[in-house]
């Protein structure tokens, strides 16, 4: 099994891909990722439309 970052035939074969390097953006990934568990997006309150007030 060939490594693809090693394989500059696969780049010339398929100009779209792109070799990153191991630890690009891994941080911000976690770190994003953990904001988005610690603090959940808040979710909208669902409105009964369908309940009759009498005054």
């Amino acid at each position: 099994m060939s490594n693809l970052r090693d394989d500059k035939q696969f780049f010339i074969d398929h100009p779209g891909a792109v070799p990153i390097t191991t630890h690009q953006n891994v941080k911000a990934v976690f770190d994003a990722a953990i904001k988005v568990v610690l603090q959940p997006p808040k979710q909208k309150k669902k409105r009964n439309k369908n309940r009759c007030v009498f005054l």
